[in-house]
């Protein structure tokens, strides 16, 4: 606390333990705790955190494709980021925030880019998906 008190933002390389590479000082330690080589852990965010920066940075509904799909037993908090990211965009979760059950393959999800076949999805009219990172 000290440290971010006396340095601010230039903590992120100046303090004692600078903050930038807090995930690799701590890889080593995770590694054994779980099992695996350093190499094949990440810290980083929680999962709901990455799904709201996934979300806001490419979720753009538009016109009838407005539609966000997500897995009928999403973890709580996943569920709320989603939700929340179709409400900050104006949409209505009721009727935008599709739940898919088990049956579903990525054939049937929301197509990520513009090559996919956009009339695969199954279940609420596939036009209304929106498609993530694609400018059509």
């Amino acid at each position: 606390m000290r440290d971010w008190r006396n340095l601010g933002v230039e903590g992120h390389f100046a303090a004692r333990r600078p903050w930038l590479t807090y995930a690799e000082r701590l890889a080593p330690a995770l590694a054994r705790l779980i099992g695996a080589g350093p190499q094949e852990v990440a810290v980083m965010n929680t999962l709901t955190v990455n799904l709201h920066l996934l979300l806001v940075s490419f979720y753009r509904p538009a016109g009838e494709r407005t539609a966000l799909l997500i897995e009928r037993r999403a973890f709580p908090s996943d569920r709320y980021a989603a939700e929340s990211q179709v409400r900050l965009t104006g949409s209505i979760p009721a009727r935008d925030l599709i739940e898919l059950g088990a049956a579903w393959t990525a054939r049937t999800a929301c197509a990520p880019t513009t090559s996919w076949p956009r009339s695969s999805a199954t279940g609420r009219g596939s036009r209304r998906c929106c498609s993530l990172a694609s400018s059509t």
